[in-house]
């Protein structure tokens, strides 16, 4: 149907001239069609026409609501109204020529068919009227929601600059309260940030970036002058104090609303991704157990009293170079993602920690143990070095494991040192160290090379049941008392013959492979000739082994000497009788 309107209408323009012509097509037309057929579908034609171009004009504008928006021309009124005249035209013209077809009907009959043409014609024009009216209404519709999303997203703005504004005021009026000599102002402006934080996510990165700067801030004491308001001496120092006290509490309040946020487990009160820089400030009673921060920065801090670190977790590289820890710290079961940096730390009243894991490299040179430390079931899973740290306590890594190289290089162990049961996958590095207290290694695996050259051992050495897969070298290490090896495994190659011992050695047990030479034994000491299922022989003191090597000459001359029996004096006077004879 749709074909054969687009024929007709095709031919509508010449049909006039060339009627016979046209007579026998729309003959041909007429037969195949109802009536009214080509008039709907020529009315369908421009309706669909229309929509389908108001469609892809509005689709177009879809998709920036933002673009200019182009005033209609006058011309298009003229020119929709011209389609509407001609298509009503042409229509009418062309079925007039249809109606006067049949020669043979009666006038009344040929005015009847005449009527009925000029009602469709006038139909088909009040169609095409009514698809540009449409046309019109749509877009109508399109501005009225154009201007209503408009007026949304201007409403949308001016909210959220009303917002804005008042965040803004807010943080202003709060950060200025933080600098009023009054402490309880101070805390007000502290619990208004607070507030702004929880609210505004967007802001909560600024603003704990200004109550770390508020705690890198020095203490700050009243300005005033006693002496010169007439103050007497107790007076200027009451008012010190108690300045001091409440600098004190708002320190404590800005550090605990930091600790509070920062714990996921309260889900409706956690601050997620949160940097932390608190370079050089000053931290009491610092709790900050639990926390789970991107990254942290206490390079220079002080913390005084007990600081507490336990559960708590670093994405990012953390640094904790030059602090001072006045009192006693805890770093249990914390994870360290990233580079953990800890030199030149003073830890005055002693450390834990136990169960901590250091997945990337961990550095503690230079740093300071004043009292008892421990590192026990510690991983660290990166590079470790601890080179010229110092011990004043004692110093325990019982199980620790060092996945990389470990660097115990000039430390310095003034109480006892405990290594016992640890694990070092790789190269281990205690030279020029010096153990003022017992050292005990027993049990420990070297997986990689054991490095103790220089080092000084001023009280008993114990490394019993140690095992060394690669090369353990002693060079120049000194032994002032008691240097125990029993049980210790030696698979690779031993270097202790320059070591100094004061004290004899013990090497009961002990076991080297077959790289080692004798000549890089300690003096007195010797391998066996028997090996165990490991390839592995026993060291044994020399004389014990000459002993066993006399006893073993006396019994084969024992043995000879029963073997060759001498011949009686009847034997020898036979043998001579018979040589006589001959």
């Amino acid at each position: 149907m749709a074909g054969i309107s687009l024929l007709v209408a095709g031919i509508t323009n010449w049909s006039l001239t060339n009627r016979q012509l046209v007579s026998d097509v729309v003959r041909a037309a007429l037969a195949a069609l109802p009536g009214h057929s080509i008039l709907l579908a020529i009315s369908g034609l421009v309706l669909i026409t229309a929509s389908y171009l108001l469609h892809l004009a509005k689709r177009r504008r879809s998709f920036d609501p933002e673009a200019p928006l182009k005033v209609m021309p006058w011309w298009s009124v003229v020119l929709a109204s011209a389609f509407v005249i001609t298509a009503t035209w042409l229509t009418i013209n062309w079925l007039l020529a249809v109606a006067a077809l049949p020669a043979n009907s009666s006038p009344i009959e040929q005015a009847k068919l005449r009527i009925d043409a000029i009602k469709a014609g006038l139909s088909v024009g009040a169609g095409t009227g009514g698809a540009v009216a449409l046309a019109l209404a749509m877009r109508r519709q399109w501005l009225h929601e154009r201007t209503q999303a408009h007026q949304e997203r201007v409403a949308v703005a001016t909210q959220h600059d009303a917002t804005e504004r008042r965040i803004t005021e807010s943080y202003t009026k709060a950060v200025d309260n933080l600098g009023h000599e009054k402490a309880s102002v101070r805390l007000g402006a502290l619990y208004a940030l607070e507030r702004l934080a929880q609210s505004d996510e967007a802001h909560r990165q600024t603003i704990v970036n200004v109550i770390c700067a508020y705690l890198r801030m020095p203490h700050a004491l009243s300005s005033r002058e006693p002496e010169q308001e007439g103050e007497s001496a107790s007076d200027a120092q009451a008012l010190k104090l108690s300045a001091e006290l409440g600098e004190r509490d708002v320190r404590i309040t800005a550090q605990r609303i930091l600790s509070n946020h920062l714990r996921p487990s309260r889900p409706d009160g956690y601050w997620p991704s949160i940097r932390i820089d608190l370079q050089h400030a000053t931290l009491v009673k610092f709790d900050f157990q639990g926390c789970a921060v991107a990254s942290a920065n206490f390079g220079g801090a002080i913390f005084i009293d007990t600081a507490r670190f336990s559960g708590s977790s670093f994405d990012e590289r953390c640094s904790f170079r030059e602090c001072e820890f006045r009192g006693y710290v805890k770093f249990e079961n914390v994870q360290f993602n990233a580079d953990a940096r800890f030199e030149r730390v003073k830890f005055t009243r002693g450390a834990t920690f136990i169960g901590t894991r250091f997945s990337g490299g961990t550095k503690f040179d230079s740093a300071s143990f004043g009292a008892t430390c421990y590192f026990g079931d510690v991983i660290f899973g990166g590079a470790c070095y601890f080179s010229e740290a110092e011990f004043e306590g004692e110093a325990r890594f019982g199980q620790a494991e060092f996945h990389r190289e470990a660097s115990f290089g000039g430390c310095k162990f003034h109480g006892e040192t405990r290594f016992g049961s640890v694990r070092f996958y790789l190269a281990s590095n205690f030279s020029s160290a010096t153990f003022n207290g017992d050292a005990r290694f027993g049990s420990v695996r070297f997986a990689g090379k054991a490095k103790f050259l220089d080092a000084v051992f001023y009280k008993d050495c114990r490394f019993g049941e140690s095992i060394f897969l690669d090369s353990a070298r002693f060079d120049r290490a000194t032994f002032h008392q008691l240097a125990a090896f029993g049980g210790a495994a030696f698979h690779s190659t031993l270097s202790i013959i320059t070591a100094n011992f004061h004290e004899e050695p013990r090497f009961a047990d002990a076991r080297v492979s077959r790289k080692v030479h004798g000549g890089r034994l300690p003096q007195g000491w010797c391998i066996s000739d028997t090996e165990d299922r490991h390839g592995l022989r026993l060291l044994v003191p020399c004389q014990a082994m000459d002993e066993t090597s006399q006893e073993d000459d006396a019994s084969l001359d024992r043995e000879i000497a029963q073997e060759v029996v001498p011949p009686t004096k009847d034997q020898i006077s036979r043998v001579e009788h018979a040589d006589s004879v001959d």
